[in-house]
């Protein structure tokens, strides 16, 4: 799983707002769209600025797919 998966799905389960989250860590909110749309690459910087918005570890967000996997009731299928 890319990252940026991970930062989507950490986005969506905890319905943060994405243009809060960007303002915060220095983005417009198209890039930060853009980036966990996967239309555009996260260069680190980014990533770490993005992990002290959310008060989490980059390991933390590295990891949270697999820590998450099976708890969406099902959705495996899509």
């Amino acid at each position: 799983m890319d990252i940026r998966d991970n930062l989507a799905s950490i986005v969506k389960e905890r319905a943060l707002i994405q243009a809060e989250i960007a303002r915060r860590a220095g983005l417009t909110p198209m890039k930060l769209g853009a980036v966990l749309l996967k239309k555009r690459k996260l260069d680190a910087n980014e990533l770490l600025r993005i992990c002290q918005v959310l008060s989490m570890s980059p390991d933390a967000v590295v990891s949270y797919g697999s820590q998450h996997e099976g708890k969406s009731g099902g959705d495996e299928a899509e």
